[in-house]
């Protein structure tokens, strides 16, 4: 596909740290400014690098207006270029219309988008769920002389001076890499085909998102479910995914804006916030055991679960402890085993599918494994039995604080922090991305794996967790290491 593009993006890479991405560091104002050079001009043509000699922007330290305008151009509508890096929502003047030899003040003359007005409401549709887990507004009437970003969607290529099959084209973001206020992208409506096993409304939004984040700072990338990639693959309907990926058209390359990949969510929630209204919520519905039923030793759950934006993992609790937490990436049925360590007794079975922003949809189901527990005995360390379920009290005890097993502490893991001291902590990667909690420090070596202690606390090296209670943890901590959660059940009580 070919979307022009004036790229900006702000990404320092960090590695992996469980099931789920951790967001890579993505400025609101930038770091960088843009490398333009690492764009090949024959390979990516599509890119409308600033020409030689413009002088760079300074930084933009201004907050950007948070909504989005979508001008169909209902009887037409006029642009006017400037020259660049110049833009004005509120004056339709853009320095992306047209060549580098158009002179400013050159008028383009653009036709109203040509699809029927169901395609349109759908379109608007998708792209309210593409922005709404950000403070963003989508409006259809022009808020000026309210600051905005107007997304042009109407015309075609040649209506804006591009060459054929050129589908969008969005701003240069300000100096060094941060967001543009006030500005224009344009998007070619009328040139849109269904494609990639989505509707043309679907596509259409596709561009325009794509489109208006650049202007954000963000750059293309491989992933073929995000709205920022060029991959024409069925991968569904795009979105900014809570995913590190790398930057790059058809291969990787370094990101315009320094390091090698992006998480298009984290960028856009940090220049806006996280929205307020109503998201994409995923549906889940557990087939097998049946409420009131037996669930003998053994058998399996049976959930079928879907989403929008697809899955990212299941979660089970069994009386309110997560013993289960396995990826799911598709919209399918899933079939989960309970590990063998689950006691027996009356089973509270709390099923959660999240995808990747951690938007979930949960059921509760509650059934008997063998008989109903009736005295700690048949339960695990620190357990109790009540109502013939053996459950753990809600945990209580402070990062820092003295443990014996994992479900004491309120962040989940008792470890080993020095010396052989088992206390309440969390899983971290040394410096310089030591990410614990002021007052604590990582126990690891640069770009080492291990666990935050007090500040003070004797050095003991890094790498290993011993967690105490609870299932057996696999965790993928990037750079090709894992760390496990190594398991120390007591036995149960005779």
């Amino acid at each position: 596909m070919l979307r022009v593009a004036w790229l900006v993006v702000a990404a320092l890479s960090l590695p992996l740290i469980a099931h789920a991405d951790q967001p890579v560091r993505t400025p609101l104002y930038g770091e960088h400014q843009q490398d333009w050079s690492l764009l090949d001009p024959a390979l990516v043509n599509d890119i409308a690098i600033p020409p030689p000699g413009t002088p760079p922007e300074p930084i933009n330290h201004a907050a950007v207006s948070n909504i989005i305008y979508l001008n169909r151009c209902v009887g037409g509508c006029t642009l006017t270029r400037v020259d660049p890096p110049r833009s004005n929502a509120l004056t339709n003047e853009t320095s992306i219309i047209g060549g580098s030899t158009t002179p400013a003040g050159t008028e383009f003359h653009i036709t109203e988008f040509r699809f029927a007005q169901p395609v349109w409401d759908e379109f608007v549709q998708c792209m309210k769920d593409v922005y709404a887990p950000y403070n963003v507004q989508i409006v259809t009437d022009d808020p000026s002389p309210t600051p905005h970003h107007e997304a042009i969607v109407a015309g075609t290529a040649a209506e804006y001076g591009k060459e054929s099959g050129v589908l969008g084209t969005g701003q240069l973001g300000a100096g060094f890499c941060s967001p543009r206020d006030n500005a224009i992208s344009i998007n070619m409506a009328n040139d849109h085909t269904p494609a990639a096993g989505m509707s043309v409304a679907q596509n259409i939004c596709w561009t325009v998102a794509q489109e208006t984040a650049h202007t954000w700072g963000l750059d293309h990338e491989l992933e073929c479910s995000d709205a920022l990639t060029y991959d024409f693959s069925s991968c569904g309907r795009r979105f900014f995914r809570n995913k590190n990926s790398n930057c790059g058209e058809f291969a990787a390359r370094p990101c315009v804006c320094g390091g090698n990949q992006q998480n298009t969510h984290s960028k856009i929630l940090a220049v806006f916030g996280p929205g307020t209204g109503p998201q994409l919520v995923p549906t889940i519905r557990v087939d097998q055991p049946v409420a009131g039923s037996q669930f003998p030793r053994g058998n399996k759950l049976f959930v079928t679960v879907s989403s929008e934006r697809g899955m990212k993992h299941i979660e089970v609790y069994v009386n309110g402890w997560k013993w289960v937490d396995q990826p799911a990436t598709t919209n399918s049925v899933f079939q989960i085993a309970l590990p063998d360590e689950v006691p027996d007794g009356v089973m509270d079975l709390r099923v959660r599918a999240c995808d990747d922003i951690e938007v979930c949809a949960e059921q509760t189901v509650t059934v008997t494994r063998g008989a109903p527990c009736t005295g700690v005995e048949t339960c695990l360390a620190g357990q109790t039995c009540e109502a013939g379920k053996c459950a753990w009290p809600p945990p209580s005890v402070e990062l820092g604080g003295a443990c014996e097993f994992n479900q004491q502490c309120l962040s989940l893991l008792c470890g080993d922090i020095g010396a052989g001291e088992l206390a309440c902590t969390e899983l971290c990667q040394g410096p310089p991305n030591d990410l614990c909690p002021e007052g604590f420090h990582c126990n690891a070596e640069p770009a080492q794996q291990g666990v935050c202690r007090p500040d003070g606390a004797e050095a003991t090296g890094c790498c290993s967790v011993e967690g105490r209670g609870g299932n057996a943890v696999l965790l993928n901590v990037g750079l090709g290491g894992v760390v496990a959660l190594l398991v120390a059940r007591r036995r149960r009580r005779r």
